[in-house]
């Protein structure tokens, strides 16, 4: 499954210099799995494309951040991840919580601002909360939830606790002071931590070589095993965040994995990105076609089976959003709660 990559990701990353890079050239991942990997890639998508033409109609009451184009991260690391395992996660919150097991139906409902959202309408797209599948909640400071996820870890240990966590997070979160103290304190205390970077090469509009002078793998990778993963294929980072996590569960010990994706729509709203610096090909880039070509490929799904998928998520998105128009809005009474 592992060699090395193609010469767009060489010119990307310098790889020899990294302990891990997976490109994979078989099919890694049985029947079952392929199903579970693209019914959560259809799932994100399909539910972040249904935002587009509610939103502007001002039914919801939060500002999002869409993972359109960028659902293959979330799914192949949530892929090997048990409800215990901990998620602490940024701003663009709807792909990772779809993958760790959030109720789509909650999910919708906080985009509302009812009181049956996963956050009783308290915190909108981008402060998730899912204690049950692991999830304390989401931030919405650029990196602020990073040093969580290492507390966390730290907590596991201590208790000794048979679980992991994730601090997951964009590249644009690798400037701040706060990753790179965690990266220190989990190396330094040896904690079961995996940090995920979702590197899109932007931060909000700023392109990554405005604002980072060196390929932040190289650093860490003197404090932990590094592994990378092209970030538009879902094959790719299961297998890589198969690897990390194994390692992980066995060894205890931190490690760092860095995803290069692309991000279809602007940083925050639902239209189309259009920054000349940032082009997207919905042929080439498209995680979900790349695993519906590979399962083809591989005789593990048919065309058939994917259009009932697709239909079958539909009908799910449509239940979430008359969920969420019949649910109440907080009253007065609610104002001082959570306080």
């Amino acid at each position: 499954m592992r060699r090395a990559p193609s010469a767009r990701f060489a010119r990307l990353w310098n790889w020899k210099e990294i302990e891990r890079v997976f490109m994979p050239d078989t099919l890694p991942v049985t029947k079952e799995i392929g199903f579970w990997l693209l019914r959560k890639l259809r799932e994100i998508r399909q539910f972040e494309e249904r935002i587009i033409p509610i939103y502007p109609t001002d039914v919801m009451v939060t500002p999002v951040h869409l993972h359109i184009g960028q659902e293959a991260v979330p799914v192949g690391v949530c892929a090997h991840l048990q409800p215990a395992d901990m998620l602490f996660f940024g701003h663009r919150t709807h792909g990772p919580a779809l993958a760790k097991g959030l109720d789509m139906k909650k999910l919708m409902a906080e985009l509302y601002g009812r009181t049956t959202g996963s956050a009783r309408g308290y915190g909108g797209s981008m402060h998730l909360v899912d204690v049950a599948n692991g999830m304390a909640g989401s931030s919405a400071i650029v990196g602020g939830s990073i040093a969580l996820g290492v507390g966390s870890a730290l907590a596991a240990k201590l208790r000794k606790e048979d679980r992991i966590t994730v601090s997951y997070f964009g590249d644009g979160a690798m400037d701040s002071g706060v990753f790179w103290e965690s990266i220190n304190f989990a190396a330094l205390k040896q904690v079961p931590v995996l940090f995920v970077c979702e590197d899109n090469a932007l931060s909000n509009v700023m392109p990554r070589s405005a604002h980072m002078a060196v390929e932040v793998e190289k650093v860490v990778k003197e404090f932990m095993l590094v592994f990378c993963a092209d970030g538009t294929d879902v094959l790719a980072v299961y297998g890589a965040a198969g690897e990390a996590i194994a390692y992980i569960r066995k060894e205890g010990k931190p490690a760092f994995l860095k995803c290069l994706t692309k991000r279809w729509m602007k940083h925050q709203g639902v239209e189309a990105d259009d920054l000349s610096y940032n082009p997207v090909d919905r042929e080439r880039d498209d995680p979900i076609k790349k695993l519906e070509a590979a399962m083809l490929e591989h005789k593990l799904i048919t065309r058939d089976e994917i259009r009932q998928l697709a239909a079958e998520i539909e009908a799910q998105i449509d239940a979430a959003v008359k969920f969420a128009a019949a649910s109440p809005f907080p009253d007065e009474r609610d104002l001082a709660k959570e306080v």
